[in-house]
Parts: structure tokens; C-alpha cells; sequence
């Protein structure tokens, strides 16, 4: 594997971020980034994401330290993806002097070629694993043209690993750790913390919620994968023993996400034909941290079911908030970040609708041991997924810090 020595200008030092979904179109690495760069950019780096284009939006654009750079912009999405391979591609090349080193965090043939451009260029090439089943050696194996695409994916100089299931894969596809570092999803522990009594009240004032309420918070896409079916299901029966149970989900902007891409149109029906629409809320916004910030403040568990998952930022912004994580099992992340019963609660998938409502319900009114629950999390998140350890893990990635510690291992 190449070495580089960080440059000597260390003020000049660049790196270009391949990122498929970026702002305004969010993905979870996109939006830890995002709150990332204010602390990257203190330490002497230039930023410039080279992001997907969605039509209607702006070429290039200035943002929290970046440089946006989008391509693409047409309206179907084959020729979109086509369009934005081939912009990465040649701005990569046309202007490689202006880097240190390129780093991903996409999906797509783009993870494939750029690191092959990146020896061509002679620059250093990083990768992050995010997605259990989709960006992992493990599932691109299980794909077409399989054989090529792990050759070309081990062209990357180190990978950063979220998830310690994400190591595990990549050991059995090619029999070593070597390029591995242990990451995080960078949680800014200063900005999620824990309410003070005062700014609990404010939020639930805000949102409309009664201050004794029972409250459950989920914010994502409302969609099949993430379990929101589940976790509407599960709060109907709560409401039925707890009238005063409160559901807040905050959900895209977007008013195509939520009829065209979405289950909101059969939950709402399903909320509807129940009685009980007193016991939900939707909300609707871009991740704006203040908005996100509003719903863990007043809440007292996060409800996240999902079905699959790689390392869910919003659980763990949840847990730093102080808020209990309701989880289902997610290879890597419960019994590591959220053990049940330490950190908050792991649903068992067979046990049925009746079960997992009785468990949330007898948590919600154990104040006590709520609260304990609470105290874990965050713990736990600030020994796991700090922003000190992701800005840590991307300086090694990328050739420039000092450290010489060894690497903690998939069994992190």
C-alpha cells in the first residue's frame, strides 16, 4: 500500500469529498459531514464535495465550509447517475493538482472507478463503508461483475469502517484488516445533550404536547426499511392503554417523498381508521438541527424499528440527547452501541405487536429506570461515535495525523 507524508503547507491541505447524496438532498453521511466540516476546516483542510445534481438545483454552492460542486441534473435517473460518474470522473482528473487526496462516501459504479482514477492520478483514494448490505465487500460480492468490482474497491489505500460487522465482511472477502480504520459517525456531543428542565418544557410547548405526556420521537424517511409501519403499530396500542401517548415523527420535506416514496398515505389511513389521531403528529422538514433538536427535547424515546440499518445517526443523536433508543436487532450496532436493557430496549421480531408494546409501556412508566437508561446512552454514544473518533479516523485516512495508536479492531 502507498504511503504519503502529509504536506508540508499545512494550511493548504485539500481533499476532495465524492458524496452521492448531499445537501439539499440528504443521505446519513452526508448530513455527518456536514456537521463535521466546521471541525475539519479548523484543522487546516479545504472541502470540496463533488455531490449527485438533482434537477433544479444550483451547480456549485457554498455551505458551512464547503464547496459544492454538483453533477448531473437530468431528470431521468439513469442518465442523472451516468452524468454524475462521468463529472466526478473528469473534474478528479482535469484538476487532480488541486488535492491531497479524494475520499468517498457514495454508492454506485463511482466507488469503483474513482479509486482506479486515483492510482492513475497518483493520490491517495479513502473510503467509508455506511450501509450494512449495500456498500460492504461481503454484498458486492453477491453482485454483477462481482470479480471486477472487489478488485477495484481494494485499490482503496484505507477504508474506514463504521460498524465492526462492516470489518468483519471485509476480513472474510479478502483475508486481511490491513487497510481498515475504526470510525464513527461523528456525533456532536455539545449540541446533543441532554434538555435542562426549562428547554424540556419549551420544546413540548413548541411541538404542542402536554408536559406530562408520554412521548416517543422517530425522524427519518417513512419508508418499508426503516420501520415506521412497525412503530405506528406498536404506538396504537400504547394509546390504547395510555390516551395521554404521544407519537412525533418528523419526515421529509418534500411533498413527493411523502405520498410518492413513502408509507404516509397508508399510515395515515391506518391512524385514521384506529380513532386515535390525537396520539400522533407529523412533522415535516429538512434535517434542520434545530427542528431535530425540538423533537429530542421533548421526548422521552426514540422509536426505531427498522429492518435494516448500517450505523443510524439519528439513534445515537437520540441516546446523546438522553433519549432511550427503542431498536429492533441491526447486525454491528445493537449489542454494541444499544444493549438491551444497558442502553435502552432491543425488540425481538418474533415476539409480536403485543409484546413490544407492553415492554415500551412498562418502560415509559418506570420513570426511574428510564432515566437510567437515559444516562447509558449517552455514555455510550460518546464512547463510541464522537466526534473526536470520526475526525481521528479521516485524518489517518487521510495521511495526515501523527497518530501511531493501534487500531481497535472489528471487535471495537
Amino acid at each position: 500500500m502507498p504511503t504519503m507524508k502529509p504536506p508540508e503547507n499545512q494550511a493548504d491541505r485539500a481533499v476532495a469529498l465524492v458524496c452521492g447524496a448531499f445537501y439539499p438532498q440528504y443521505g446519513g453521511p452526508g448530513i455527518a459531514f456536514l456537521r463535521l466540516a466546521p471541525r475539519l476546516t479548523e484543522e487546516g483542510l479545504r472541502l470540496t464535495v463533488l455531490s449527485r445534481r438533482a434537477p433544479g438545483v444550483v451547480r456549485r454552492e457554498e455551505k458551512s465550509c464547503l464547496t459544492i460542486l454538483r453533477f448531473g441534473g437530468a431528470r431521468s435517473r439513469r442518465l442523472n447517475e451516468l452524468r454524475f460518474i462521468a463529472g466526478v470522473l473528469w473534474h478528479l482528473a482535469v484538476h487532480s493538482r488541486r488535492y491531497h487526496c479524494i475520499h468517498v462516501f457514495s454508492s454506485g459504479w463511482v466507488i469503483f472507478l474513482v479509486p482506479l482514477l486515483g492510482r492513475l492520478l497518483g493520490k491517495r483514494t479513502s473510503f467509508t463503508m455506511t450501509l450494512l448490505d449495500s456498500d460492504d465487500p461481503e454484498n458486492i460480492g453477491k453482485t454483477n461483475q462481482a470479480w471486477l468490482k472487489l478488485r477495484l474497491y481494494r485499490l482503496y489505500d484505507p477504508v474506514i469502517y463504521i460498524n465492526p460487522e462492516q470489518a468483519r465482511r471485509y476480513e472474510g472477502v479478502y483475508g486481511t484488516t490491513e487497510p481498515l480504520i475504526a470510525g464513527s459517525m461523528g456525533i456532536d456531543m455539545e449540541t446533543f445533550r441532554p434538555p435542562t428542565p426549562r428547554e424540556r418544557l419549551a420544546a413540548r410547548k413548541e411541538l404542542d404536547l402536554e408536559e406530562g405526556a408520554l412521548v416517543a420521537a422517530f425522524s427519518g424517511s417513512l419508508r418499508h426499511r426503516k420501520g415506521i409501519d412497525r412503530a405506528v403499530e406498536v404506538w396504537l396500542k400504547i394509546a390504547e392503554a395510555r390516551p395521554d401517548a404521544r407519537f412525533v415523527i418528523l419526515g421529509p420535506q418534500r411533498d413527493d417523498v411523502r405520498v410518492a416514496d413513502s408509507l404516509y398515505p397508508a399510515l395515515m389511513e391506518r391512524i385514521k381508521a384506529s380513532g386515535k389521531e390525537r396520539n400522533f403528529r407529523f412533522l415535516w422538514s429538512r434535517p434542520d438541527i434545530k427542528m431535530v433538536l425540538r423533537l429530542l427535547h421533548a421526548a422521552d424515546l426514540f422509536l426505531f424499528p427498522s429492518r435494516t440499518e448500517g450505523t443510524p445517526s439519528a439513534v445515537m443523536e437520540a441516546m446523546a440527547c438522553g433519549v432511550v433508543p427503542v431498536v429492533t436487532p441491526l447486525d454491528g450496532f445493537t449489542g454494541v452501541v444499544v444493549r438491551d436493557e444497558v442502553e435502552g430496549l432491543v425488540l425481538d421480531p418474533g415476539a409480536g405487536m403485543d409484546d413490544w408494546a407492553g415492554r415500551v409501556l412498562r418502560l415509559l412508566e418506570a420513570r426511574d429506570r428510564l432515566q437510567r437508561l437515559a444516562t447509558r446512552s449517552r455514555k455510550r454514544v460518546m464512547e463510541t461515535h464522537s466526534q473526536e473518533i470520526a475526525l481521528e479516523a479521516l485524518k489517518r485516512a487521510w495521511g495526515l495525523s501523527s497518530s501511531t495508536g493501534e487500531e481497535k479492531g472489528a471487535a471495537r
